[in-house]
C-alpha cells in the first residue's frame, strides 16, 4: 500500500490527534503568451495564487520556471477561493475531476480618475475616489490604462496587496518598472481588473493578445495549521514543506453563473492527467488545433499531438469555403461543310472546326472541420476534405487531399466510392461489377471473401526541378521553422515527380496500398489515390507540392 509522504512533524501531529486548522492552497496558471524555448515559461508570476482561508499564507510549493530558478515562496491571497469539490482518491488509475468556485464580486471593476499618484509601493488616487467601492479586493491584479498615450506607467499591472487611507490608495507588487513620483500625474487613467483567473471566460476571443484558459495547470495543495500560530505544520524555516499535495490537473471547462439578486461566480473544471489517458481525444481538421497554436500564433510545443505537427501546414485550407465562377479557355470541335472538287457532284465533305471558346464553371468548395478518429485494427472511416482546388487549365482536373485518421496506420484496404466498395464482396457480387456495362456504377476487383485487398504502385519516377524560393516565401508567411529540422535543402526544395498507371488496377494483396503507394481507377473515371500513412518523416505529397509552386490551381491563380 502506498502511503503519502507528509512530513514527520505533520504524521505525528495527525497521530495525536492534534486540533488543528487547513486550508487549500490553489496554484492556478493564468492564461499567459510568455514562452521559453517553445513552452510556457513556469515564472512565479505566470500563476495566481489563492486560498479560501481568512488570512494571506506564504509558503514555498520548491517549483522551478522553465529555465531552473526557484520561483521562491509565494502569498496565497485570502478569501479568494469560494469552495471546492470533493477530491477522490484511489488506487486504481483512473481519471478523476474537482472543480473549484471563485468568488467574483471584483469582476469588472473599474475607476476612472483624472490624476494617480505612484511610488514605490504605493498608487493614490485623488480625493473622492475610492478603490473599494469600486469593487476592488486585496489580492487582485489591476491594469492601469489612459487615453492619452504619453502618460507615464500605463499599460502595468499592478497586484494590490492592502488598502490604505479608507480605500482610495493601496499597496502594490509588480513584476513591472514604474516611473515613481511624490505628485499627482495628471492624466486620465483607468484601473482596471485584470486578474486572469476571473475575466479569462470575458476575454474578446479575437484579439491577438487572447490565450485560452483551457488546458492550463492546476495544483491543489492542502496544509494543516497550528491553531496558535497559524503556522503551517511541518514547513522548514524556508517556508517549504508541511503542505502536500492533493490534486494536480488542467482546466477542461469554465462556467459564469451570474445572480443579480445575490452574487456571481466562476467555476472550474479540473480534470487530473489520467483523463488525457482515459480520453480518446479526436483532433480537428483546422490549423490551429493541429498545430496547438498559441496566442502569439505560435505552435505550443507542450500542446502538439506530436512534435512533428508544429512545422506541418497540412491543415492551412481546411477550413475554407469558396463559391466562385471560374472561367476556362475550351475547344469547341464543330464541322463545316466544303467544296472539295469545284462544285461537282459528290464534292461535298464536311471538315472538322476547332474553335477556342471560354466557358464559365461554377466551383463551390465547402470545407469544414472535423474530428480525425483514432483507429484501432480495421475499421471503414470517412475521409475528410481539407483541400480541394481545379487545375487552372483544365475544369476536368480536380486535386482533393483527405485526412482520415491518426497516423501512423499499416495501409488502404479499400476504397468506397459513391457507397460502392473497390473490392467485390462475393462471387456474386464479382460476377455482377468485374467489368464494366449500364448497370455498374464501380467496376470491382479481386474477392473479399477471399481476403483480397487493393494493391499499390510506387508513382515517384523522379525529381522536379528546385522550387525553394515558392517554399520559402510560403514558410516565411507563416513564419514557422518547425518541422524542418534534419531535413535536407535538397529533399525539401525537390519534389518527386509522379507518374501515374491506369493499368496498375489490380487487387490480390493481403496489406493494401502501402505507405507513399498509389492505386488508380479508370471506372466510373479515371482517377488516382496516393496514400500517406501518417509517418513522422513522410513528405509532403509530390503533385500537390508541384502543382502548387508552379501557381497551376484554378483557385489560387485566381
Amino acid at each position: 500500500m502506498a502511503i503519502r509522504n507528509l512530513g514527520t512533524t505533520l504524521e505525528t501531529s495527525l497521530l495525536n490527534n492534534d486540533v488543528f486548522n487547513y486550508a487549500h492552497l490553489v496554484k492556478f496558471e493564468k492564461p499567459t503568451t510568455e514562452m521559453v524555448r517553445g513552452k510556457t515559461s513556469q515564472k512565479a508570476d505566470t500563476y495566481s495564487y489563492i486560498t479560501e482561508g481568512s488570512f494571506d499564507i506564504v509558503w514555498d510549493d520548491g517549483s522551478v520556471d522553465g529555465e531552473g530558478n526557484l520561483n521562491g515562496p509565494q502569498t496565497y491571497i485570502a478569501n479568494k477561493l469560494g469552495k471546492i469539490g470533493s477530491v477522490t482518491e484511489s488506487t486504481e488509475a483512473r481519471a478523476s475531476s474537482v472543480s473549484i468556485t471563485l468568488d467574483t464580486a471584483s469582476l469588472g471593476s473599474s475607476a476612472t480618475v483624472n490624476s494617480l499618484k505612484f511610488q514605490s509601493t504605493t498608487l493614490t488616487g485623488p480625493y473622492g475616489t475610492n478603490f473599494v467601492e469600486a469593487g476592488f479586493r486585496e489580492g487582485d491584479k489591476v491594469l492601469i490604462t489612459s487615453s492619452n498615450s504619453g502618460a507615464p506607467n500605463i499599460n502595468k499591472y499592478l497586484t494590490i496587496t492592502t488598502f490604505k487611507e479608507d480605500g482610495k490608495a493601496f499597496n502594490f507588487t509588480t513584476s513591472d518598472t514604474l516611473s515613481t513620483s511624490a505628485n499627482f500625474q495628471v492624466h486620465p487613467y483607468v484601473v482596471s481588473l485584470a486578474s486572469e483567473e476571473l475575466n479569462a471566460l470575458l476575454l474578446n476571443k479575437t484579439s491577438t493578445a487572447y490565450t485560452t484558459y483551457l488546458n492550463r495547470e492546476v495544483f491543489i495543495h492542502k496544509a494543516h495549521m497550528d491553531i496558535d500560530t497559524n503556522q503551517i505544520i511541518g514547513a522548514t524555516a524556508q517556508l517549504t514543506g508541511g503542505a502536500y499535495l492533493v490534486f494536480k490537473g488542467i482546466i477542461t471547462n469554465g462556467a459564469i453563473k451570474e445572480k443579480p439578486d445575490k452574487s456571481s461566480s466562476i467555476t472550474w473544471t479540473l480534470s487530473s492527467h489520467w483523463g488525457d489517458f482515459a480520453r480518446v481525444s479526436g483532433r480537428l481538421t483546422i490549423d490551429e488545433s493541429h498545430r496547438a497554436l498559441d496566442g502569439t500564433g505560435q505552435p505550443d510545443l507542450d500542446a502538439v499531438v506530436r512534435p512533428e505537427y508544429a512545422g506541418d501546414l497540412g491543415f492551412a485550407h481546411a477550413n475554407q469555403s469558396l463559391n466562385v465562377m471560374a472561367l476556362y479557355n475550351d475547344i469547341e470541335i464543330s464541322y463545316k461543310q466544303v467544296d472539295i472538287n469545284g462544285g461537282w457532284f459528290g464534292g461535298k465533305r464536311l471538315r472538322e472546326v476547332e474553335t477556342e471558346v471560354e466557358r464559365r464553371t461554377d466551383l463551390a468548395f465547402n470545407l469544414s472541420p472535423k474530428y480525425l478518429p483514432v483507429v484501432y485494427g480495421v475499421q471503414k472511416i470517412d475521409a475528410i476534405p481539407v483541400f480541394v482546388d481545379t487545375s487552372n487549365t483544365n475544369a476536368a482536373e480536380i486535386f482533393v487531399a483527405y485526412a482520415m485518421c491518426e497516423g501512423p496506420v499499416g495501409g488502404l484496404l479499400d476504397l468506397y466510392i459513391d457507397n460502392n466498395s473497390s473490392i467485390c464482396i462475393d462471387k456474386a457480387d464479382s460476377d455482377l461489377r468485374s467489368s464494366a456495362g449500364d448497370t455498374v456504377d464501380l467496376v470491382c476487383k479481386g474477392r473479399a471473401d477471399r481476403g483480397n485487398t487493393l494493391t499499390g504502385y510506387n508513382a515517384n519516377s523522379g525529381n522536379a526541378a528546385n522550387i525553394a524560393s515558392g517554399m520559402d516565401d510560403y514558410w516565411r508567411e507563416y513564419g514557422r521553422s518547425f518541422g524542418r529540422t534534419g531535413r535536407s535543402a535538397g529533399s525539401f526544395h525537390r519534389p518527386e515527380v509522379q507518374s501515374y498507371s491506369v493499368n496498375a488496377t489490380a487487387a490480390d494483396s493481403q496489406t493494401g496500398i502501402l505507405h507513399e503507394q498509389t492505386h488508380t481507377i479508370t471506372s466510373p473515371l479515371t482517377g488516382h489515390f496516393q496514400f500517406h500513412s501518417g509517418l513522422a518523416d513522410q513528405k509532403a505529397n509530390p503533385t500537390l507540392v508541384s502543382k502548387a509552386a508552379g501557381n497551376g490551381f484554378k483557385i489560387q491563380n485566381d
